[in-house]
C-alpha cells in the first residue's frame, strides 16, 4: 500500500475563516501600533485610557477593511491561495480604505480627526498582511492541506467536474482518481486522472488513501455548448459543500444510499 503523508485538511469554510480571522488579528494589530506611533508623534500619553478613548478606531478600521475586502473579492480563495495576487488585492483594498477617509477627513470640520494615524495604519497593514497572505497562499498550497477527492462515475458529467476543480479549486483539492463501474475503463486515464477501482472498492479506497470527499456526477445530460455553464455550476456547489460524503470515517456505514445502484453509468 502506498504510503500516505499525514495532514490537516481543511474544508473551503475553514479556509475562509482561517484567513478572515488573521485579517482581523493583523487589521487590530496595525491599528495599535498607529496609534502608538501617532501618539509618539503628536506627544499624546499613551495608556490604557488612551487606547480605551480610542476604541473607535478598532471598530471602523476592521468595519472598513471587511467591507472594502468583501468587495474586492480578497475572501476568494483562489486569490487568496495566489501569493502575488493577493497582494496586489491588499494593496488595492488598502489604497481604498485610505482614500475613503480622506474623503472623511476633508469633509470634517478642520482639526478635528487625525491624519497621521491613517497614513500609519496603511504603511502598517500592508506590512502586516502581505507576508501574512504570502505565507497563508505557501501553506495552504501545500499537500498536506489539501482535501483528498475522488469522483465517481468517469463519463462526461465526471471529466466536467474534475476540469472544474482543476481550474477554480486546485489549491483545496488533490484529485486521487475516478470510480466508475464500467470494467473497460480500469486502470485508464481520463484527462490525466486515473480509474482506480469501481463502487464495490469505495471503502477501501477512502481508508486506503485518506480520502475525505467524493464527487457523484450522476447522469451526463450536458453538450459540448453546455460545459462551461455545468463547470460553473459544479464550482457554486462545491463551494457550497454538496459532496457526495464528506468524511471518510463514516463512508463505509453510507456508501449504498451515497452511490446508488451503481457508479459510472453516464454515457461516455
Amino acid at each position: 500500500m502506498e504510503a500516505q503523508l499525514p495532514g490537516l485538511p481543511l474544508k473551503i469554510s475553514e479556509r475562509r475563516a482561517l484567513l478572515t480571522f488573521g485579517d482581523i488579528l493583523l487589521v487590530n494589530g496595525a491599528t495599535l501600533v498607529a496609534l502608538w506611533l501617532g501618539a509618539l508623534r503628536s506627544h499624546w500619553p499613551f495608556s490604557l485610557q488612551f487606547l480605551i478613548s480610542h476604541i473607535y478606531w478598532f471598530l471602523f478600521l476592521t468595519v472598513l477593511w471587511l467591507i472594502l475586502a468583501s468587495v474586492n473579492n480578497l475572501y476568494s480563495l483562489k486569490i487568496a491561495t495566489d501569493a502575488l495576487s493577493s497582494a496586489f488585492a491588499t494593496l488595492k483594498v488598502t489604497s481604498q480604505a485610505l482614500l475613503v477617509y480622506l474623503l472623511i477627513y476633508f469633509l470634517s470640520p478642520p482639526q478635528s480627526l487625525p491624519r497621521h494615524v491613517m497614513v500609519f495604519f496603511a504603511i502598517l497593514s500592508l506590512s502586516f498582511l502581505v507576508p501574512w497572505r504570502s505565507v497563508y497562499a505557501i501553506v495552504l498550497n501545500a499537500t498536506p492541506f489539501q482535501r483528498q477527492a475522488i469522483i465517481v462515475g468517469a463519463g462526461r458529467a465526471g471529466r466536467i467536474i474534475v476540469q472544474a476543480i482543476r481550474d477554480n479549486l486546485a489549491s483545496e483539492y488533490q484529485l486521487v482518481g475516478y470510480i466508475d463501474d464500467d470494467l473497460a475503463k480500469q486502470g485508464q486515464a481520463i484527462e490525466g486522472l486515473p480509474v482506480i477501482g469501481t463502487s464495490r472498492d469505495l471503502v477501501f479506497l477512502v481508508k486506503a488513501k485518506n480520502i475525505s470527499e467524493g464527487y457523484y456526477s450522476g447522469h451526463s445530460s450536458h453538450s459540448a455548448r453546455d460545459e462551461g455553464v455545468a463547470s460553473r455550476s459544479i464550482v457554486n456547489s462545491i463551494y457550497h459543500v454538496q459532496p457526495v460524503f464528506t468524511d471518510g470515517r463514516d463512508i463505509a456505514a453510507n456508501s449504498t444510499e451515497c452511490l446508488g445502484t451503481g457508479a459510472g453509468t453516464e454515457s461516455a
